[in-house]
């Protein structure tokens, strides 16, 4: 176990300028996406640039730059839950509030189904294949779900997707099924649910079913990627992040005072863990509809992290 630390932390310290460099691209660029997402409300742009590792004239970064960076971390830290909490609960009632309309649309489908089948326009795969052509117009509908400041800029940053973006972008690319002079379409058919009834064209009536079953997949996806994001990613990453910077301070602080070769090994592990997390935003930029990722974090396929 020691033997594979220490060479982690050899390589660390042979890709020093690689990480610093990183490193500050991509604080700098979290730091702009979390003013999005509403943090640092009423702070002047001045106050919150991100303190780079070396100077102009390739000083290291000093004790007022790193209580800088520890108090911009700290702050970000701080709002996380109440955002991801609220953000939560908002996804989870779109969602309970979509899955009525969803079951009921189960039950028209079978109905609708069943009444085209008994007529006998066709086998039930033929059926299926009619509502396929409206199942993907009703996946290719622009914004299924409004995402808000901060996750916009998270899905332009990469670390995060829209709902159901994976499945959109592979419509045009599905073989179309029967085409918009199929004289099907216009036959009507009635349904008879809870009490209500009525008739509509077989068109409108997948329309319908498919744009309610697309919508409640989008709340369910919605849900699932805000955990993922600001759970798994953000929550986690900002508290490893926050740890990192108060060591990283803490070792600027104990240079004099204790052992010189103590302070240099403590040193060697932040740059160590810096990169480590340079390797967790990798991770999570990584495109999960890959069957092949491109690589590993800890043994870990970052597809799966994602």
């Amino acid at each position: 176990m020691s033997s594979d630390l220490d060479k982690a932390l050899a390589e660390a310290l042979a890709n020093l300028d690689e990480i610093f460099a990183r490193y500050d691209e991509a604080a700098a660029e979290l730091i702009r996406v979390a003013r999005l997402d509403g943090h640092f409300a009423g702070r002047d742009d001045v106050n919150l640039a991100w303190p780079p590792s070396h100077g102009d004239d390739g000083s290291p970064i000093d004790a007022e730059g790193l209580e800088r960076r520890a108090e911009l971390i700290a702050e970000i830290h701080d709002g996380i839950p109440p955002r991801r909490n609220r953000r939560l609960v908002d996804a989870h009632d779109r969602y309970e509030s979509r899955r009525p309309a969803y079951l009921r649309n189960l039950r028209l489908f079978l109905q609708v189904q069943r009444q085209f089948v008994d007529d006998d326009a066709g086998t039930t795969r033929d059926f299926d294949e009619l509502y396929g052509v409206v199942y993907l117009e009703a996946l290719a509908r622009e914004d299924p779900l409004p995402l808000d400041a901060g996750e916009e800029a998270l899905v332009e940053f990469k670390v995060s997707r829209a709902p159901l973006a994976h499945a959109v972008a592979i419509v045009d690319k599905i073989r179309p099924g029967p085409g918009a002079d199929d004289p099907r379409w216009a036959v009507l058919y009635e349904w008879n649910l809870d009490g209500e009834h009525g008739q509509d064209s077989l068109r409108e009536l997948l329309r319908q079913i498919s744009e309610a079953v697309v919508d409640f997949l989008a709340a369910g996806e919605h849900m699932a990627i805000r955990y993922n994001t600001f759970s798994n990613f953000i929550w986690f990453g900002i508290s490893v992040w926050k740890a990192v910077t108060e060591i990283e301070l803490l070792v600027l602080r104990l240079r004099g005072s204790a052992r010189d070769d103590w302070v240099d090994r403590l040193e060697s592990h932040v740059r160590l863990l810096q990169g480590m997390l340079l390797q967790f935003l990798q991770a999570h930029l990584e495109d999960p509809a890959q069957i092949r990722p491109t690589d590993y974090w800890y043994g870990q396929q970052y597809s799966y992290l994602t």
